[in-house]
């Protein structure tokens, strides 16, 4: 990853959190280095790090956030950078969701879906204990999340009524029926955990609200990861309150199409990060 090398601000962020990550088992800078993230435990804490180091360096570049929107797991990246959740807090948060869905890797999928979220619901009545709507990333973009089998059968389903489908590369079936065992160990290896007030507004994708941040404590995150991601929904009234450029911190704008998509005809700019397989300060400064 050349931006470590590249970019003090990012390798000093990182650095903070490699310290605290290790205490939960986490070797996040040689996981950066070498390139090998290996499992969910590990994917999710390195995701997490890359997105509050590119947050702290766009700042350090002039880009200050006024609000933030995370995406299921990038709920916990974003109450890091608004200061919802201090250090060693945001860690915990992150290195504990990642470890326990470990336990269901292997046993879920999800899938993308060509539907509204009502429509997408709808289809779903019947398989209410093996799948759930996952995510609503835009008016026709949903994603389905639980069991493979089950999951198969209803985007067959929808195929033959010349739906567009895909199926997400993942194994982990996460906002689905499946994560309902891991909340009562979640919310107990949280428990105490004490948000308080951010400094930048957080858009909620669980309660579909503009908080901040003081509420997030051990019951938010076993809704976070169970409860469906209301992205759609939080786009579209970042909009309709005014904000006219959106950034998405990742190492590959994968949510910039669904962005875009969510804008409409609106005159605003979206752009990402990082970019697979192109120059890392290439692509930033191009951003």
């Amino acid at each position: 990853l050349h931006v470590l090398r590249q970019e003090g601000v990012f390798r000093e962020a990182v650095e903070q959190w490699a310290v605290e990550m290790e205490k939960e088992g986490v070797r996040l800078l040689p996981a950066l280095e070498e390139g090998k993230w290996g499992g969910i435990e590990v994917v999710q804490p390195v995701l997490f790090a890359m997105q509050v180091g590119l947050a702290g360096l766009w700042r350090s570049w002039g880009v200050e956030p006024q609000a933030l929107v995370g995406h299921s797991m990038g709920e916990v990246a974003a109450a890091a950078v608004s200061g919802a959740l201090s250090l060693e807090q945001a860690v915990r948060v992150i290195c504990r969701r990642s470890a326990l869905l470990k336990q269901v890797s292997g046993k879920g999928a999800m899938g993308h879906v060509e539907l509204t979220l009502e429509q997408a619901q709808q289809e779903l009545r019947g398989y209410e204990e093996r799948l759930a709507v996952g995510v609503s990333n835009g008016e026709r973009a949903t994603v389905l999340s639980g069991e493979e089998q089950a999951l198969e059968e209803v985007l067959r389903r929808l195929e033959g009524r010349g739906l567009f489908c895909s199926r997400v590369k993942v194994d982990v079936a996460s906002h689905s029926p499946q994560v309902e065992p891991l909340l009562g160990p979640l919310r107990k290896q949280l428990g105490g955990l004490q948000a308080r007030a951010g400094e930048v507004a957080l858009y909620s994708t669980v309660d579909e609200q503009v908080v901040d941040g003081s509420g997030w404590g051990a019951e938010y995150w076993c809704r976070n990861l169970r409860q469906p991601v209301h992205f759609h929904g939080a786009i579209k009234r970042l909009v309709e309150e005014g904000y006219r450029v959106l950034v998405e911190v990742s190492p590959h704008p994968i949510l910039v199409p669904a962005m875009e998509a969510s804008v409409g005809r609106e005159p605003v700019v979206v752009v990402g990060s990082l970019r697979r397989q192109q120059a890392e300060r290439a692509a930033l400064l191009e951003s």
